[in-house]
């Protein structure tokens, strides 16, 4: 019989440790709760936003080379047969080229400074 009292006894506490337990829980909760899922709701914004900005690198690419593309067949164009028409698309790419390249440049260069913060 006194191994049953101890063992009721030992089953007592360690009910009363599992229900203090459970209150700490309960009382956490409230707290950690929203913590997290501000931070996961702020990981998530930033997420979005390296997506719309890989976007726009992406965008400035295609500008750059669509204008390379231009570059090239105005010239090869004018080297192969010595009319002059095919220098227009190679000048107005020769004008743009300086400026899409300085906008990529810019775009590529916010990538860098923002993965070295990281």
């Amino acid at each position: 019989m006194a191994d049953n009292g101890s063992r009721n006894r030992l089953m007592e506490r360690a009910a009363r440790a599992a229900v203090g337990r459970g209150g700490l829980i309960a009382a956490t909760s409230p707290l950690v709760v929203p913590a997290f899922s501000y931070r996961a709701a702020n990981e998530l914004s930033e997420t979005a936003n390296w997506v719309v900005h890989t976007h726009e690198v992406e965008r400035e690419i295609a500008r750059v080379l669509t204008t390379m593309g231009d570059l090239e067949t105005g010239q090869r164009g004018y080297l192969i047969t010595g009319d002059a028409q095919f220098l227009e698309p190679y000048s107005a790419a020769l004008d743009r080229i300086d400026a899409e390249m300085a906008a990529l440049g810019d775009w590529i260069a916010d990538v860098a400074t923002n993965s070295t913060e990281a």
